[in-house]
């Protein structure tokens, strides 16, 4: 079935799916129908995906930037640039001395690549207009009672994501009336 989802969805969706097969998410019994349309949805999200990452790829002085921020971060023991928010955590756990010699020195790498991070904030501010476009999407549908239950921590997380796909339990001849996103 034809839907209207932003890029975020389909991204969501695709990350949702990879990561409850991978971590085994799904409880209980999976039907073959959910199954199906399980693998059918990650085929189709995979080339959309795949498409966006194409497209916003940062350029080769940005990803140098990166790299030696992150050799100086190792030097005070810092995680891998991955994940942000705990990157950022980490430097603020730093002592008082050590957090103002990585900030120097991060602040005097970021002067050698003013221009590529200046390219980098337009992509980025490019990429985030671009996750909230709408795009026609063909999705396969399975009804809600397939859904397999969901365990672990991200559970709503991963359900939120796929829900898209889940045909409502509630009978209707007009689908738009009981789901928060546009069908076709």
């Amino acid at each position: 079935m034809k839907r209207l989802l932003t890029h975020q969805a389909i991204f969501d969706m695709n990350q949702a799916f990879k990561r409850a097969i991978g971590e085994k998410l799904f409880t209980g019994r999976i039907s073959s129908t959910f199954r199906y349309a399980m693998h059918k949805n990650i085929e189709t999200t995979d080339k959309e995906v795949s498409s966006m990452i194409d497209a916003f790829k940062p350029d080769d002085d940005y990803m140098k930037y990166t790299s030696e921020l992150g050799e100086i971060a190792k030097t005070f023991g810092l995680p891998p640039l991955v994940n942000i928010r705990e990157f950022e955590a980490a430097v603020m756990a730093l002592p008082p001395e050590k957090n103002a010699e990585f900030t120097k020195l991060q602040t005097d790498l970021a002067d050698r690549y003013k221009e590529a991070l200046e390219r980098q904030r337009d992509n980025d501010a490019e990429l985030n207009t671009f996750m909230k476009e709408k795009v026609e999407i063909d999705i396969a549908m399975v009804p809600a009672e397939q859904c397999p239950d969901i365990t672990g921590d991200s559970a709503i997380y991963i359900f939120d994501a796929i829900y898209p796909m889940l045909i409502p339990a509630k009978e209707s001849d007009n689908l738009s009336d009981i789901v928060p996103y546009e069908c076709k």
